[in-house]
């Protein structure tokens, strides 16, 4: 009965062990329980706000409440599962992750939001992502960066390799 009630025990501590780097993060994992709980509520009412004012005040407070979260030391190793309206992407060597999502206007148009999180351990780096979308005439064509993106909500990355030629 001892080793069945210590293996639920070290089972239930799991995900706090999951995150722990330093023997303060138990109380950066808590704080960051508490914003993704925020973000769940919020991105809801992004999502199902009746009217458009509404959707853009929940967005706004969105952004505000995720760049909280990320200054958090180690925020990079938390990974937002609850949060559903938000695509939180790792990159496969782990050295960033993106953070996607939509917002709809009331004549049925989108607009994207999102931003890149560089994993860098205590310092939050990040740069946010503008949809230019509205101003790009031909994408297939156009290279942009982080400033002029071409908005959308990420669902996979695809690694590229470029073999280097001397």
């Amino acid at each position: 009965m001892k080793k069945l009630f210590t293996l639920f025990l070290a089972a239930g501590m799991l995900p706090l062990m999951t995150y722990a780097q330093h023997a303060d993060d138990s109380g950066n994992v808590r704080q960051l329980m508490k914003y993704q709980d925020s973000l769940v509520t919020i991105s809801k009412q992004l999502v199902n706000n009746d009217t458009e004012m509404e959707r853009q005040n929940a967005n706004v407070e969105l952004i505000k409440t995720l760049v909280k979260a990320l200054k958090i030391p180690h925020s990079f190793n938390f990974n937002f599962d609850s949060l559903k309206a938000v695509r939180v992407l790792n990159a496969p060597d782990n050295r960033f992750r993106i953070f996607t999502w939509c917002m709809q206007y009331d004549d049925g148009s989108y607009r994207y939001y999102g931003t890149v999180q560089m994993n860098t351990g205590e310092k939050l780096v990040m740069f946010p992502l503008n949809d230019y979308t509205p101003y790009i005439k031909n994408a297939e064509d156009t290279v942009t960066d982080n400033t002029k993106w071409l908005g959308a909500v990420y669902y996979k990355i695809i690694p590229v390799y470029t073999e280097k030629y001397p």
